[in-house]
């Protein structure tokens, strides 16, 4: 620790005075005020010590690790981002995988039914010819007619209702 007497006989801690001097915030002149010290002295010592080039290094380290620092968060963040990301793709990737199982399965039932309708209707249809004969060959029943006939028939007996 560096401590003379100043001009006035005073004794001053010049250590104290550089580190609060480089830690920011205060002027020579607030420091002289505060310390005692005349402001020429103080900036003469000041200027042969190098303070201004001093604060100005940790002005930047402070800089520096706050810069670093932001840039770990945003390291986290963008690494949070990612995991969420896959997971969602996953996710939705799961999701068309399904919904095509679902589709597919859909489409299958849709063409089993529908064969199922086609062949019923068919079998409907040959029991109308062989009970009316010519009739339905030359066009004499229309759709909905046939369709009348057909709910009157029980097919699976082959007896009408």
């Amino acid at each position: 620790m560096a401590r003379r007497k100043g001009a006035a006989g005073i004794v001053v801690d010049w250590d104290a005075m550089r580190t609060e001097y480089i830690q920011g915030g205060v002027s020579y002149r607030e420091l002289a005020a505060k310390y005692g010290v005349p402001l020429r002295t103080l900036a003469d010592r000041a200027k042969a010590e190098k303070w201004v080039e001093l604060r100005e290094q940790a002005r930047n380290k402070t800089v520096t690790k706050t810069v670093e620092n932001v840039a770990k968060q945003n390291a986290r963040v963008d690494d949070r981002i990612n995991r969420l990301a896959n997971r969602l793709i996953d996710k939705l990737e799961k999701a068309v995988d399904e919904l095509d199982v679902k589709t597919v399965t859909m489409k299958t039932t849709m063409k089993t039914g529908a064969a199922k309708v086609t062949t019923e209707y068919r079998k409907l249809d040959s029991l109308l010819r062989e009970a009316y004969g010519s009739e339905i060959r030359d066009g004499f029943f229309s759709f909905r007619e046939r369709y009348e006939v057909v709910k009157q028939f029980d097919y699976r007996t082959r007896k009408w209702r």
